[in-house]
């Protein structure tokens, strides 16, 4: 709970510990804290599009902005940034 107030992500949290951002969240309403919107600025997404771009993974885009893939992810499609196929999906 001290994290999250302090600033940490969902994410980075459920790193920490080993355990999904989700469930992170769920322990955090248990506690009666609301969870703040998570998501990447304006400029992160510019930044982003570019970098995945340029071949960056989601992953590694993930990391460097301290959330998940599927947080890039879905900033980049809301730009219509078509997503690269998964390695080894066809």
């Amino acid at each position: 709970m001290q994290r999250y107030e302090a600033g940490e992500t969902t994410q980075q949290i459920g790193n920490r510990y080993g355990i999904s951002k989700t469930r992170v969240a769920n322990i955090l309403r248990e506690q009666g804290i609301t969870i703040r919107c998570q998501g990447l600025t304006g400029e992160q997404m510019i930044e982003a599009a570019t970098l995945y771009n340029a071949g960056r993974s989601l992953a590694w885009l993930g990391a460097r902005y301290g959330g998940s893939h599927t947080t890039v992810a879905n900033a980049l499609r809301r730009q219509g940034i078509p997503l690269r196929p998964r390695p080894g999906w066809s």
